[in-house]
Protein backbone atom coordinates (compact mmCIF):
# COMPACT_ATOMS: atom_id res chain seq x y z
CA UNK A 1 0.00 0.00 0.00
CA UNK A 2 1.51 3.39 -0.95
CA UNK A 3 2.47 5.72 1.89
CA UNK A 4 2.19 9.50 1.97
CA UNK A 5 5.30 11.50 2.82
CA UNK A 6 4.74 13.50 6.06
CA UNK A 7 6.68 16.43 4.59
CA UNK A 8 4.21 16.60 1.70
CA UNK A 9 1.28 16.58 4.14
CA UNK A 10 2.93 19.33 6.22
CA UNK A 11 3.63 21.41 3.11
CA UNK A 12 0.04 21.04 1.95
CA UNK A 13 -1.16 22.06 5.42
CA UNK A 14 1.04 25.20 5.35
CA UNK A 15 -0.25 26.19 1.90
CA UNK A 16 -3.89 25.68 2.93
CA UNK A 17 -3.38 27.51 6.25
CA UNK A 18 -1.74 30.46 4.46
CA UNK A 19 -4.59 30.60 1.93
CA UNK A 20 -7.19 30.44 4.68
CA UNK A 21 -5.40 33.23 6.59
CA UNK A 22 -5.24 35.45 3.50
CA UNK A 23 -8.96 34.94 2.85
CA UNK A 24 -9.88 35.89 6.42
CA UNK A 25 -7.60 38.95 6.38
CA UNK A 26 -9.22 40.05 3.12
CA UNK A 27 -12.69 39.58 4.67
CA UNK A 28 -11.72 41.52 7.81
CA UNK A 29 -10.39 44.51 5.87
CA UNK A 30 -13.32 44.49 3.43
CA UNK A 31 -15.85 44.30 6.30
CA UNK A 32 -15.01 47.89 7.28
CA UNK A 33 -16.46 49.16 4.01
CA UNK A 34 -20.20 49.65 4.26
CA UNK A 35 -22.11 48.26 1.27
CA UNK A 36 -25.84 47.89 0.81
CA UNK A 37 -27.12 44.32 1.07
CA UNK A 38 -28.93 44.62 -2.26
CA UNK A 39 -25.53 45.09 -3.95
CA UNK A 40 -23.89 42.16 -2.14
CA UNK A 41 -26.69 39.55 -2.38
CA UNK A 42 -26.35 38.67 -6.10
CA UNK A 43 -22.55 38.33 -5.81
CA UNK A 44 -22.86 36.23 -2.66
CA UNK A 45 -25.40 33.93 -4.33
CA UNK A 46 -23.08 33.46 -7.30
CA UNK A 47 -20.10 32.68 -5.02
CA UNK A 48 -22.17 30.21 -2.96
CA UNK A 49 -23.28 28.45 -6.12
CA UNK A 50 -19.71 28.19 -7.43
CA UNK A 51 -18.42 26.93 -4.08
CA UNK A 52 -21.22 24.36 -3.90
CA UNK A 53 -20.41 22.89 -7.31
CA UNK A 54 -16.65 23.02 -6.63
CA UNK A 55 -17.16 21.17 -3.35
CA UNK A 56 -19.29 18.50 -5.04
CA UNK A 57 -16.64 17.98 -7.73
CA UNK A 58 -13.74 17.81 -5.25
CA UNK A 59 -15.58 15.38 -2.94
CA UNK A 60 -16.55 13.19 -5.91
CA UNK A 61 -12.93 13.02 -7.09
CA UNK A 62 -11.69 12.19 -3.56
CA UNK A 63 -14.38 9.52 -3.23
CA UNK A 64 -13.45 7.88 -6.54
CA UNK A 65 -9.71 7.98 -5.79
CA UNK A 66 -10.20 6.52 -2.29
CA UNK A 67 -12.06 3.50 -3.70
CA UNK A 68 -8.64 1.89 -4.29
CA UNK A 69 -8.04 1.51 -0.54
CA UNK A 70 -11.46 0.11 0.41
CA UNK A 71 -11.13 -3.15 2.34
CA UNK A 72 -14.40 -4.64 1.06
CA UNK A 73 -14.09 -7.86 -0.94
CA UNK A 74 -15.58 -6.48 -4.17
CA UNK A 75 -13.19 -3.52 -4.16
CA UNK A 76 -10.17 -5.53 -2.99
CA UNK A 77 -10.50 -8.20 -5.69
CA UNK A 78 -10.34 -5.44 -8.31
CA UNK A 79 -7.15 -3.96 -6.82
CA UNK A 80 -5.28 -7.11 -5.66
CA UNK A 81 -6.92 -9.95 -7.57
CA UNK A 82 -9.04 -12.97 -6.79
CA UNK A 83 -8.21 -14.80 -3.55
CA UNK A 84 -5.89 -17.78 -4.00
CA UNK A 85 -5.74 -18.84 -0.35
CA UNK A 86 -8.76 -19.10 1.96
CA UNK A 87 -8.16 -18.96 5.70
CA UNK A 88 -10.91 -19.67 8.24
CA UNK A 89 -10.60 -17.57 11.41
CA UNK A 90 -12.84 -18.04 14.43
CA UNK A 91 -12.83 -15.59 17.30
CA UNK A 92 -13.72 -16.86 20.76
CA UNK A 93 -13.14 -15.36 24.15
CA UNK A 94 -10.04 -15.03 24.32
CA UNK A 95 -8.35 -16.62 21.36
CA UNK A 96 -8.23 -16.82 17.60
CA UNK A 97 -8.52 -20.21 15.92
CA UNK A 98 -6.94 -20.09 12.48
CA UNK A 99 -6.97 -23.16 10.22
CA UNK A 100 -3.79 -22.10 8.41
CA UNK A 101 -1.08 -20.03 10.11
CA UNK A 102 1.52 -20.45 7.36
CA UNK A 103 0.72 -18.45 4.22
CA UNK A 104 2.77 -18.14 1.00
CA UNK A 105 4.17 -14.71 0.15
CA UNK A 106 2.66 -12.91 -2.84
CA UNK A 107 -0.67 -14.74 -2.71
CA UNK A 108 -4.02 -13.02 -2.28
CA UNK A 109 -5.57 -14.30 0.94
CA UNK A 110 -9.22 -14.25 1.91
CA UNK A 111 -9.74 -14.38 5.66
CA UNK A 112 -13.20 -15.72 6.42
CA UNK A 113 -13.96 -14.37 9.89
CA UNK A 114 -16.62 -15.60 12.31
CA UNK A 115 -17.22 -15.16 16.03
CA UNK A 116 -18.49 -17.81 18.42
CA UNK A 117 -19.54 -15.49 21.20
CA UNK A 118 -19.11 -11.69 21.25
CA UNK A 119 -17.85 -8.93 18.94
CA UNK A 120 -14.17 -9.15 18.10
CA UNK A 121 -11.91 -6.90 16.05
CA UNK A 122 -9.55 -8.76 13.70
CA UNK A 123 -6.44 -6.57 13.44
CA UNK A 124 -3.51 -7.70 11.28
CA UNK A 125 -0.14 -6.13 12.18
CA UNK A 126 3.25 -6.42 10.51
CA UNK A 127 6.51 -7.09 12.39
CA UNK A 128 7.00 -3.33 12.94
CA UNK A 129 3.67 -3.11 14.77
CA UNK A 130 1.90 -1.26 11.96
CA UNK A 131 -1.79 -2.04 11.55
CA UNK A 132 -2.22 -3.31 7.98
CA UNK A 133 -5.92 -4.09 7.89
CA UNK A 134 -8.79 -4.83 10.22
CA UNK A 135 -12.39 -5.98 10.29
CA UNK A 136 -15.21 -6.24 12.82
CA UNK A 137 -16.20 -9.82 13.58
CA UNK A 138 -19.78 -10.04 14.76
CA UNK A 139 -21.55 -13.18 16.04
CA UNK A 140 -23.93 -14.65 13.49
CA UNK A 141 -22.18 -13.08 10.47
CA UNK A 142 -19.41 -14.23 8.18
CA UNK A 143 -17.00 -11.44 7.29
CA UNK A 144 -14.59 -11.65 4.36
CA UNK A 145 -11.31 -9.73 4.48
CA UNK A 146 -8.94 -9.84 1.51
CA UNK A 147 -5.23 -9.08 1.86
CA UNK A 148 -2.07 -9.67 -0.16
CA UNK A 149 1.17 -10.30 1.72
CA UNK A 150 4.07 -8.75 -0.20
CA UNK A 151 6.75 -9.50 2.42
CA UNK A 152 7.74 -12.66 4.22
CA UNK A 153 7.78 -12.58 8.01
CA UNK A 154 5.65 -12.91 11.09
CA UNK A 155 2.36 -11.05 11.26
CA UNK A 156 0.38 -10.65 14.46
CA UNK A 157 -3.38 -10.87 14.79
CA UNK A 158 -4.74 -8.88 17.73
CA UNK A 159 -8.32 -8.39 18.85
CA UNK A 160 -9.28 -4.73 18.52
CA UNK A 161 -12.65 -4.96 20.27
CA UNK A 162 -12.80 -5.35 24.05
CA UNK A 163 -14.23 -8.85 24.50
CA UNK A 164 -13.73 -9.57 28.20
CA UNK A 165 -11.15 -9.94 30.93
CA UNK A 166 -8.46 -11.67 28.87
CA UNK A 167 -8.91 -9.48 25.80
CA UNK A 168 -5.30 -8.27 26.11
CA UNK A 169 -4.03 -11.83 25.52
CA UNK A 170 -6.07 -12.46 22.35
CA UNK A 171 -3.12 -12.70 19.96
CA UNK A 172 -2.01 -15.12 17.23
CA UNK A 173 0.99 -15.20 14.89
CA UNK A 174 0.71 -15.82 11.14
CA UNK A 175 3.89 -16.72 9.27
CA UNK A 176 4.30 -15.67 5.66
CA UNK A 177 6.97 -17.63 3.80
Amino acid sequence: MPTIDPKLVFGLFIVLAAGWTIIWLWIMFRARLATAYSEIAPKAAKIRKQLFYTTIIVLSVVFVISMYWLPYPAARTVTVGEPEVHVMVTGSQWSWTINQTSIPKGKVVEFILISNDVNHGFGLYDSDGTLLTQAQVVPGYEVSLIWKFDRAGNYTVWCLEFCGVSHHAMKTIITVT
